[in-house]
């Protein structure tokens, strides 16, 4: 487990208030009526705070979406409407954290596994937020982090090669509390790739979506993301 610095901590915290003061802002304009989340502690976080904020009829008229197992249960502990994916076609607004955020807003995520149904969420999202600390940010995409890679786990020998061929150093990543790999609410494998450089995030997600086997992996280019909050100290 990833101690954070009472600076990180801090720096969340701020995030959050300042997305869910935005949030709530649309809720009670009645912008918001169907609200996605991602994963994470972040996100979880966030939960929490607008809970804590939100009047017993705005609580009970929005529907929460959830990207995970993780959220979804987080969602039921406080009391809001919980659903999974895929019970609407269309969301008002989703948020989430990322991994890392460039300079332009592209993002890798999926440090939680569960990069297939936040991208599922984004991508049909009128509007998605971001929330994170400022440990997050680079100059460029890929500075801090592999690109996660969800795999149907019979294809991961062809998938490693394929990766390879793109410039990728891919490595199965493994589970902590259990033997073998990680396995994602879908049943599949997650392969970190680490790149030199993603010059074109967008190009590389499509690239990287093309090899037969990937169900989706963690590049959010920045043209799918409406606002960034981050938490600076």
């Amino acid at each position: 487990m990833v101690k954070l610095s009472a600076d990180t901590l801090t720096e969340k915290k701020l995030a959050v208030e300042k997305a869910c003061e935005y949030v709530l802002d649309k809720i009670y304009s009645g912008e918001v009526r169907s609200l996605g989340i991602g994963s994470g502690s972040t996100v979880c976080l966030f939960l929490k705070n607008l809970q804590e904020n939100l009047d017993e009829k705005s609580l009970e008229m929005i529907t929460v979406v959830t990207a995970s197992y993780q959220t979804y249960l987080k969602g039921m502990s406080l009391g809001f409407n919980v659903t999974m994916l895929p019970k609407l076609d269309s969301i008002d607004l989703t948020v989430d954290g990322a991994d890392e955020v460039s300079l332009n807003k592209d993002l890798i995520k999926g440090g939680g596994a569960a990069l297939t149904r936040e991208k599922i969420l984004a991508y049909n999202s009128r509007e998605v937020i971001i929330v994170v600390d400022s440990s997050k940010l680079s100059s460029r995409l890929g500075v801090l982090k592999p690109v996660p890679v969800e795999v149907i786990p019979c294809a991961l020998p062809f998938v490693l090669k394929s990766l390879k061929a793109l410039g990728a150093a891919p490595k199965l990543r493994e589970a902590q509390m259990k033997n073998g790999p990680i396995i994602t609410d879908n049943g599949n494998f997650i392969v970190d790739a680490k790149f030199k450089s993603i010059p074109d995030a967008e190009q590389l997600e499509n690239s990287i979506n093309m090899i037969p086997g990937v169900i989706e992996n963690g590049i959010f280019p920045g043209k799918r993301i409406s606002k960034v909050f981050i938490g600076e100290g």
